[in-house]
Parts: structure tokens; sequence; C-alpha cells
């Protein structure tokens, strides 16, 4: 019996549905519903390969009293304020895992609202520019997800790995890959569902047997490096020597096993859940 190397933490790549994939190229798109009558408005993207959030925030100038063009450092103090009034909404929509996004867990008392401010303030300020025709003025952010993955991860405690992950009867694999990018079967409903993204989804058998969460984790490994990666099937088969992208090769070895999801599970459905974990 041979040992799965590196099955903590950068072990499991789960492939970002095709529905999603193909309307977003692997990201998905959010902006406020009121941004016409508003004097400011947020606009930009979820990408999960990347594991960040792109923001622009656009203040209309025509709905505020600064001048041109002295007034371009009180536009972007005005900015400032703005980002982190419309970016909170958008960090706490964002997914941990099946059961609670960021704003679930702050209504439930488990973590404070300064906390998620702490995570707004912490993106990077990218650009700052007007429009062509000086009446609005936008700056760009960027914010990365794996601060909220190391936050949590640096809060918990380790759990015991399940030993059906830890153990194969033929080679040795260097980490897993979960293909999740179909619509699947929800564990206990009728109905299916294509898998969401979240922070830490857990992995199930389909015997409900939990396989592995955050908890399992190695948690003397980089905070840098996310628990679970979400990429693309182009990713995964390709005509280099692994079979996949290099640069998941850094993080999932060069001979990774697959495994086929045959469910999802959860009350948002996170968490794949294979049939067969030994080959």
């Amino acid at each position: 019996m041979r040992k799965i190397k590196n099955i903590y933490l950068i072990a499991f790549f789960l492939l970002l549905s095709r529905t999603v994939c193909a309307q977003t190229g692997g990201t998905m798109q959010y902006a406020d519903s009121n941004s016409a009558q508003a004097m400011s408005a947020i606009t930009g993207t979820f990408d999960w390969q990347k594991m960040n959030i792109r923001a622009s925030v656009n203040v209309n100038l025509s709905k505020t009293k600064i001048r041109h063009p002295t007034g371009r450092i009180q536009a972007e103090e005005i900015l400032g304020y703005e980002y982190m009034e419309k970016m909170l909404p958008v960090i706490l929509s964002v997914q941990v895992d099946s059961s609670a996004s960021l704003g679930d867990l702050v209504d439930g008392g488990y973590i404070s609202l300064a906390v998620v401010e702490e995570f707004a303030a912490s993106a990077k300020h990218l650009s700052a520019h007007y429009t062509p025709d000086l009446k609005s003025i936008s700056s760009s952010y960027t914010f990365n997800l794996k601060d909220i993955s190391a936050y949590f991860r640096n809060s918990g405690k380790k759990a015991a790995m399940l030993s059906p992950l830890a153990t194969i009867s033929t080679t040795d694999y260097t980490g897993i890959i979960i293909i999740a990018n179909e619509k699947l079967p929800v564990h206990g409903k009728y109905n299916t569902a294509n898998i969401v993204p979240c922070i830490f989804p857990k992995i199930w058998d389909t015997e409900m047997n939990l396989i592995f969460d955050k908890s399992m984790a190695d948690q003397d490994i980089n905070n840098e490096m996310a628990l679970i990666s979400w990429t693309s099937a182009d990713k995964i088969f390709q005509n280099t020597p692994s079979g996949i992208d290099p640069e998941l090769a850094k993080i999932v070895g060069h001979n990774p096993l697959r495994i086929i999801a045959s469910e999802v599970f959860g009350i948002t459905p996170t968490d794949p859940a294979a049939k067969v974990w030994t080959v």
C-alpha cells in the first residue's frame, strides 16, 4: 500500500462548472442593482481560479460639488469611502462553506463586522482615473480571497485525516483532482445542481463519510496557499508530460489522481462526493 503525497492543503483541485466558465470565463460577475440612481456604483468579478475579487468603483461627479481639476484629491477620498461602503456587501456574500456566507457568520456572532472591514481594507488599490468626459472617476481594487481562508485556518484546530484517502494500492500520486464540472445529483434530494465555489468545501464519499475538511489540513503550510483550489477542464487535460497545466503541476504535482465526483452535497451545494477513493 502506497501513500498519496501532498494530500494536505494542496491536494484538491475542483473544476468550476461548465456553465460558470462558459458565461464568464471562470468568473462570477456582480454589480449594484440601483447604480443608475446612486452617486456611486460598483462592478466586478469573483475569480475563483485566481482566488480574488476584482472591483471597480465609479463616482458620478455630477452628483457631487467637486470641481475640476483641483478636486481630484477630494474625488479620490470619496472613492475610498464609497469603496468601503460598496465592497462590504460583496465580501459579506462570499460563501465560506456549504452552510454559511461571511454575512451569515457575522449575523450569527461567529466573527465581527470589524474583521470583514479589515478584509475589505486589505484590498490592493490598482488605479484611479477620470472618464474622458470628466463626469466620473473610477478606481480599481483587487481583494485576495486567500486572506479569508488564512483567517479561518489560523483560528481552527487540526483533526485526524481519515484513512480511505491516505493509502492506495497501485502507485504514488502527488495530489488529487476532483472533476465536478457538470450538473450532479444533489445528495438526499431529487434534483441536480452545479457545484458552488466556496472557501472551504468538504470532500465526502457517497456513504457520507467525511474525507477532508479544513480541520484536517496541515497547519504549517503557507497561508498564501488555499486549502482547495478551483480550475477549469482545459487546465487538466493538456498535451504536457503530466497532462495538466504546468502552473497546476507546481501545486498538485505531476502525477495527480483524477476522481470524478458523483454527487454534490450541502445546504448550498458546495461539497463534492465521490464513490471511489482508492484504485
